[in-house]
């Protein structure tokens, strides 16, 4: 964290003020974000300028560069998470599940349908929950990286665990 922070610092002081391209302001709000959720910052803190600047590169590069957007809209919807707006961290989420896997990736999908499954737990929506873990143990399960794998698979895993002692207690030991 401490050297998140000395590098946005870095970065804020020689920041240019023009000429920036679309994807590096996507790529910088995004790194904002990312050290604002880690500071425990809430999307409230962001004015609305910013918010609709963050949506409207979004939108514009969603068909050139569709992993950036991924990870912007992940790190949008853990903004969303952590001031307890489950369902706006949804309908970000949604938007990206909609499309096709090869657009944003197999690593990317399994990240949505993770977070997407941690976002119904938090909404009681238990079966639902344990449903998009499943979905997400599959693509993380077709992952070359095996450092990625099973970073991922464990994760998911513990998410799972855990929403299924939360809805379905009798069935915990089996998961």
């Amino acid at each position: 964290m401490a050297l998140l922070r000395h590098e946005k610092a870095w970065l804020e002081r020689w920041y240019p003020a023009a000429g920036v391209s679309s994807q590096s302001r996507l790529v910088w709000l995004t790194g904002c974000l990312s050290v604002a959720n880690h500071e425990g910052k809430l999307m409230r803190d962001w004015t609305a300028e910013t918010r609709a600047e963050f949506n409207r590169l979004s939108a514009e590069l969603y068909d050139e560069c569709a992993p950036l957007v991924c990870d912007a809209a992940l790190n949008y919807a853990v903004a969303y998470t952590n001031a307890y707006e489950f369902e706006m961290a949804l309908a970000v989420l949604q938007g990206l599940l909609s499309k096709e896997k090869a657009l944003v990736g197999t690593s990317n999908r399994g990240k949505l349908l993770s977070s997407t499954g941690q976002l119904l737990a938090f909404l009681g929506e238990t079966d639902g929950a344990i449903a998009k873990f499943g979905e997400a143990l599959a693509c993380f399960g077709q992952l070359s990286d095996g450092v990625e794998k099973s970073i991922n698979l464990d994760i998911t895993r513990a998410y799972l665990a855990t929403a299924t002692m939360d809805g379905h207690p009798e069935q915990a030991l089996e998961a």
